[in-house]
C-alpha cells in the first residue's frame, strides 16, 4: 500500500518548528558571537554601562566603622575612562562622582575624583570593592575622627593626623575640645571636594560639653585637608 502525504496541517506545523528552532540558533549564536566580540573587545562598554545604570536608584556605600552605610538620594558619574590590559581580569574605571546623601544624620556632598575597580567574574565585569570605594574611604576618615574626637581617642587621634607636620595633638582646639566633661561631638554635614592628590572638606558641627566653670554648646565651620597614604586617608593640616 503507498503511503499517503501528509496532512497539511502536519506539514505546517513541522515547518514551523524547523524555523523556530532556526530562529533559536540565530538568537544564541548572536548572543554568543556578542560576548566573543566583547571579549575581544575589551570590557569598557559593560563597565560604562554597569556604572551609568546604577544612576538611577539609590547608592549605598559601606563605611567601616560606622553605624550606617552612607546612602546616597542623588549620584551622577561623569568623564568615564576605563584602563585595561587585554588579556586580564581586572579593569579600572576613573570618573567624576557627584554624590548627595546621608551617613546617618550627617549631611554629605561629594564632588571629584572616583576611582571603581572592576574584575570579571563567571563572565560578567563587577565592582570589586564597590561603587565608590575612593569616597567611601575619605568618609571612613571623616567618621573616625569624629568617634575619636567625641570619645578622646588620643592613639587614634595621633594615627589619623600623622600626615600632619608639627605637634597636631598641641593645637589648643583640640586640647580645649579633650578637656572637656560629657563632651559630644554632632557633625551636621561634610561638603567634600576630592582632587587628584588631596582632599577638602568642609565641616559643620556642634560641641557641647562641660568646663569646670560653665557648659559649653558652640557651632563651628572647619576646613580639613586629607591626603592618601597606603590606601587610606589621613588628616594633612591638622584635626581642628
Amino acid at each position: 500500500m503507498t503511503a499517503s502525504a501528509p496532512r497539511e496541517p502536519d506539514a505546517a506545523r513541522r515547518a514551523l518548528g524547523f524555523f523556530a528552532a532556526l530562529a533559536g540558533l540565530v538568537i544564541v549564536g548572536g548572543v554568543f558571537a556578542e560576548r566573543v566580540l566583547g571579549l575581544a573587545a575589551g570590557p569598557e562598554a559593560e563597565i560604562v554601562s554597569t556604572i551609568k545604570r546604577s544612576e538611577g536608584g539609590e547608592l549605598r556605600v559601606d563605611v567601616p566603622g560606622a553605624a550606617a552605610p552612607l546612602i546616597g538620594s542623588e549620584h551622577h558619574y561623569d568623564r568615564l575612562i576605563v584602563d585595561w590590559e587585554k588579556g586580564s581580569d581586572q579593569a579600572l574605571a576613573t570618573a567624576t562622582l557627584d554624590f548627595v546623601g546621608t551617613l546617618g544624620k550627617i549631611q554629605v556632598s561629594s564632588l571629584g575624583l572616583e576611582k571603581v575597580p572592576f574584575v570579571r567574574r563567571d563572565g560578567d565585569w563587577r565592582p570589586s570593592h564597590g561603587p565608590a570605594p575612593r569616597l567611601a574611604a575619605i568618609v571612613t576618615a571623616l567618621e573616625a575622627r569624629r568617634r575619636a574626637l567625641e570619645s578622646g581617642d588620643v592613639a587614634e587621634l595621633r594615627r589619623l593626623s600623622r600626615l600632619t607636620p608639627g605637634r597636631p595633638l598641641e593645637d589648643a582646639d583640640l586640647v580645649r575640645l579633650l578637656s572637656l566633661a560629657r563632651r559630644s561631638y554632632r557633625v551636621e554635614s561634610w561638603w567634600i571636594r576630592s582632587e587628584r592628590d588631596e582632599v577638602i572638606v568642609t565641616e559643620e558641627s556642634r560641641l557641647s560639653g562641660e568646663t569646670p566653670d560653665r557648659p559649653v554648646d558652640e557651632r563651628r565651620t572647619r576646613r580639613l585637608l586629607l591626603r592618601e597614604d597606603g590606601g587610606e586617608f589621613l588628616f594633612a593640616a591638622g584635626l581642628m
